[in-house]
């Protein structure tokens, strides 16, 4: 179900996940397509952060900018329990990360209430700016 939203993605690919996870960087990867989408940002809270996801991103900004798609991923504190995947197209309410990859039951619901994601973003620092222990 993930790789089918994100597929179906127009112009952009949103984020929000305030514990977004390694292991969701190579679906983006595998379905970023760069004839519809032009930007990935990814927008989480500070617990999953450290020297692997700093350097995995590293290598997945890469990938993407060689296919001609920009991605940031920013760090802000505290922003919203629920999780996001937004579109030009699309708003989806998600489960956490980790779930989908677990294979838990929850629900993935559509809505028409966008986050405030511009605002949350616009508070949030960028990764490289994050101090981790070494």
């Amino acid at each position: 179900r993930m790789r089918r939203i994100l597929r179906s993605s127009e112009e952009y690919i949103w984020w929000a996940d305030l514990h977004f996870d390694v292991p969701a960087l190579e679906e983006l990867i595998v379905v970023a397509d760069p004839s519809t989408v032009r930007e990935v940002r990814i927008l989480s809270g500070p617990t999953k952060i450290c020297k692997h996801s700093k350097k995995e991103f590293i290598r997945f900004k890469e990938e993407l900018n060689t296919k001609g798609i920009r991605s940031e991923w920013r760090i802000l504190d505290k922003f919203a329990h629920d999780r996001f995947l937004i579109s030009k197209n699309y708003c989806f309410n998600v489960p956490p990360v980790n779930s989908w990859f677990q294979g838990s039951y929850s629900e993935v619901l559509m809505t028409p209430n966008r986050p405030p994601f511009d605002e949350w973003w616009n508070r949030s620092v960028p990764l490289e700016d994050i101090k981790v222990a070494e």
